[in-house]
């Protein structure tokens, strides 16, 4: 496998902020798109390990949960089962599978731009395909000892219940949706080496942001704009795309196997959540 090395990246305020821009309108932005589906992917090279950093975690006050009405179609059967993993560390430090590659275009209209000029697929870091087929491999691992608070589906089903695909191309924000339901990533986001990560601790960041992004304009797709100004929404109980980002990140913390994730990742997924849980105006 090509050697990954650790390097600086934006810091976490940062990547808050590109989420908040990308919410910063007053409805739903429609772009026409179209497209075709890459098909030009390179061979993975073989796996490669990773150690984590412990620490203690922190645990801070929340609301409980409500109930929310279930939104999503029941989505057909995934062409490949979730293979279990034992930390999200350790998926990452492997490259997706041919298969799994495959899954993710079956299951979603997953389309990077040729006129951005994107790198061709690699297994290294920085590279922008890679960071997405990561975070698609990272949200069907994930799995909790309680249902989300939003959806009786997996993260992963109700991600394809919720989206058509998604779309890599030049924008100033990253939205929810174009013409075809596909939401719409920045393609200079996606260039960070801490994506190699769940979590980089020397960046604050890693592809937890990225997964956070995903869900949080998903969410869109599924119950509009935000309700609270242009960028906030004004109850956890409506469950928009704060709320849901909120509860995701809390579940991350709270709610996954022991091995699954380190005490570290536990630790920043608990800021990421108390974080979007200030973007609620009446929490």
């Amino acid at each position: 496998m090509p050697s990954r090395h650790r390097r600086s990246s934006l810091p976490l305020l940062t990547i808050l902020l590109l989420i908040n821009f990308a919410c910063n309108l007053p409805s739903l932005a429609v772009t026409p798109s179209d497209s075709q589906r890459a098909t030009d992917l390179m061979s993975p090279p073989a796996a490669s390990t990773r150690t984590s950093i412990p620490s203690s975690p922190i645990r801070t006050a929340h609301p409980n949960p409500t109930s929310a009405v279930e939104r999503t179609p029941a989505p057909p059967p995934t062409s490949i089962p979730p293979t279990p993993v034992g930390s999200l560390d350790d998926m990452l430090a492997t490259c997706p599978t041919a298969e799994e590659i495959e899954r993710f275009q079956t299951d979603f209209d997953i389309f990077f731009d040729p006129a951005v000029g994107l790198p061709p697929f690699a297994c290294e870091d920085a590279n922008h395909q890679l960071a997405i087929y990561q975070a698609l491999r990272a949200m069907s691992a994930l799995y909790f000892d309680q249902p989300l608070p939003w959806t009786s589906y997996s993260l992963y089903d109700w991600l394809r219940g919720a989206i058509s695909g998604v779309v890599l191309t030049t924008t100033d924000i990253s939205y929810c949706c174009d013409g075809q339901n596909r939401i719409v990533l920045k393609a200079d986001l996606l260039s960070q080496p801490s994506y190699a990560y769940w979590y980089d601790p020397q960046s604050g960041i890693g592809l937890m942001s990225l997964v956070g992004l995903i869900v949080h304009e998903a969410r869109h797709a599924e119950i509009g704009g935000h309700t609270c100004g242009n960028s906030d929404d004004a109850t956890l109980e409506e469950m928009g795309a704060w709320g849901v980002q909120y509860y995701l990140f809390l579940w991350m913390a709270e709610h996954t196997p022991p091995s699954l994730l380190t005490p570290t990742q536990r630790e920043a997924a608990m800021a990421h959540a108390e974080t979007a849980l200030g973007r609620i105006c009446n929490p």
